[in-house]
């Protein structure tokens, strides 16, 4: 092993502009998301269906007991709020290509927004 002429350290092949950089850091969340999710459809084709049918059950199923405890006079106030959680579990399952990307879009905004505003008050 030569020791005279050490190999130089490799330079990173990709560079990422820091958040809030003049060149368009920007956060992107859905961009990860759809990448995942293509990937995913393409290695399991049926899974965007099966997934639909199971969260429109879990739904289906959250509707009909809370009409049944409401029917018994059961359904009112804080009991109502398991449905609630029922029907975001069946939504997020019957629809990930749509109701996912929709909150990752908005979440992205957001956290643009402060990130926006934190590199104006920092002075950067």
């Amino acid at each position: 092993m030569d020791t005279t002429n050490p190999t130089p350290a490799p330079t990173p092949v990709v560079t990422v502009p820091p958040i809030g950089s003049a060149d368009g850091g920007k956060i992107d969340l859905q961009a990860g998301w759809n990448d995942l999710w293509t990937s995913v459809t393409t290695g399991y084709p049926g899974i965007g269906h099966t997934m639909a049918i199971i969260g429109v059950g879990i739904a289906v199923l959250s509707l009909l007991k809370w009409s049944w405890n409401a029917r018994h006079g059961r359904g009112h106030g804080a009991a109502a709020r398991p449905v609630l959680g029922g029907l975001i579990i069946g939504a997020i399952l019957a629809a990930p290509a749509v109701v996912i990307p929709l909150l990752l879009g908005v979440l992205s905004v957001v956290a643009n927004i402060v990130v926006s505003l934190v590199v104006k008050a920092s002075g950067v």
